[in-house]
């Protein structure tokens, strides 16, 4: 007797509906964790847009500074009655205070194009509050007050630095005309502080106490030589923060206050710079910060006067 066929058998309505519900919960699953992975994503990256612009400056003015020079010569202290040999300069190496406690540094380098050990230009780097009146095209937005990183040139065939007696030459840098112009908004502050290597100066005071340092110096042992090293930091905040705090032409109180009396003496750069975090943290400000050594490759540095 031969076999019936044997027919197939179907999905009843009830596995059907458990195997809808379940594939349901799959795409939500993976929905949610493509969501959460985008947001991951989208927030990493607005961070790192952030602050890409003050990543950007802090590399920009590494780079400059680490090529400062001072074509650093002997001759007499007395032309015209010598006792001894000193150590000359045309040039000068400067750091000054700056803004919200940190510094203003001036040098000359070779930063024209072309290949190394080109032209000669004077430079510096300082941070400033203000308008962008001056710097913004006329259709772009209205006026707006922020901190921001300058940065002054002057080509060799303008270089001021041999006519202008002391630190006189460094105003000629900071003006529009001179060859001042804005590196990056939002940079509250900047502190270089000169040193020698660590290993040698574990303290950093050796060359400085207060961040100071004048290559122009009528005496001591700063006098027409580079430091071997700079300490560079900068604190920067972001545009949503900044234009969150602004108060018009006024710096914003919370930024003063957090900064003020901060940076005045090497052996408290440490405390000071936490507690400056710690004060723009209390008062909302969103912020980072930017640090590194800075070796000046001309530096010949020598303990002897």
């Amino acid at each position: 007797m031969g076999l019936g066929k044997i027919q197939p058998r179907g999905f009843t309505l009830i596995e059907v509906l458990v195997a809808s519900a379940v594939l349901a919960l799959l795409v939500v699953l993976l929905s949610s964790a493509t969501t959460s992975t985008l947001s991951t994503v989208r927030r990493a990256q607005s961070k790192i847009d952030q602050f890409g612009a003050g990543r950007a400056a802090f590399d920009r003015m590494a780079a400059a500074l680490s090529q400062a020079t001072l074509n650093t010569y002997w001759d007499y202290d007395d032309p015209s009655s010598p006792t001894r040999y000193n150590r000359r300069s045309d040039l000068h190496f400067l750091v000054a205070p700056g803004t919200n406690g940190g510094s203003e540094v001036f040098f000359q380098a070779p930063l024209s194009d072309g290949p190394p050990g080109g032209l000669l230009n004077a430079a510096g780097f300082w941070v400033e509050f203000g308008s962008d009146a001056a710097w913004k095209p006329g259709h772009v937005g209205t006026e707006r007050y922020r901190y921001r990183l300058m940065q002054g040139t002057q080509p060799s065939a303008d270089l001021t630095v041999f006519s202008q007696p002391g630190s006189g030459w460094t105003d000629s840098l900071k003006t529009i005309a001179g060859g001042a112009f804005p590196v990056a908004d939002n940079v509250l502050a900047v502190v270089v502080w000169p040193r020698k290597p660590a290993a040698q100066d574990p303290v950093g005071s050796a060359l400085t106490s207060d961040f100071s340092y004048d290559s122009r110096s009528a005496s001591g042992i700063q006098r027409a030589q580079l430091p071997p090293t700079l300490d560079l930091t900068m604190i920067v905040t972001d545009e949503a923060t900044a234009s969150r705090i602004a108060n018009g032409s006024t710096e914003p109180a919370a930024v003063r206050v957090a900064f003020e009396n901060r940076f005045q003496n090497v052996a408290d750069f440490q405390d000071d710079l936490r507690e400056v975090r710690a004060a723009l943290d209390a008062a909302g400000i969103n912020h980072r910060v930017f640090s590194a050594p800075v070796t000046l490759r001309e530096s010949n540095w020598s303990a002897a006067q």
